[in-house]
């Protein structure tokens, strides 16, 4: 039976690297753990893991952005790509986790500036779900926006 997304949206980005550190295979999951147990059972590939890392993004938007981000840029072995199968990868192969992590600090940047017009428009009367529609996001992750706000404006010492 599958579970429902956890309903915070959190989303995690995974690394499955091999015993030369080399990069296998980069995927997005609220659930890694059993995501890799998934593939323990259907790839031919998973005796070759020896290292599994993380990074956690606040919500799938963001880590679907970051896997395709390193998918495109690192060129993980094991992963099917949506470039050209006969575009080369990158110079050099790879992609430094601090480049990642500077791209993933834009698109956060960028997340925030979004949710800031997502807040001024709700302040103005905007409905949510038009508003949520409008910026591809769940009536769900909009309403926790708002009240995330206005929690946050209700709190002592805030301006």
């Amino acid at each position: 039976m599958r579970r429902k997304p956890r309903e915070d949206g959190a989303t995690a980005l995974y690394e499955l690297r091999g015993a030369d550190k080399a990069l296998l295979y980069v995927g997005i999951s609220h659930r890694p753990a059993a995501r890799w147990r998934e593939h323990a059972k259907q790839k031919l590939w998973w005796p070759d893991v020896v290292r599994r890392s993380l990074i956690w993004f606040g919500t799938r938007a963001e880590a679907i952005l970051a896997e395709q981000v390193a998918i495109e840029s690192a060129g993980p072995r094991h992963n099917q790509t949506t470039s050209p199968q006969d575009v080369p990868p990158p110079p050099g192969g790879t992609m430094p986790l601090s480049e990642l992590r500077r791209l993933t600090l834009a698109y956060k940047a960028a997340h925030r500036a979004l949710a800031e017009g997502v807040v001024a428009e709700l302040a103005r009367g905007g409905d949510e779900d038009r508003i949520a529609r409008s910026v591809d996001w769940s009536r769900e992750y909009v309403a926790r926006i708002r009240k995330e706000r206005n929690a946050d404006e209700a709190a002592p010492g805030t301006d």
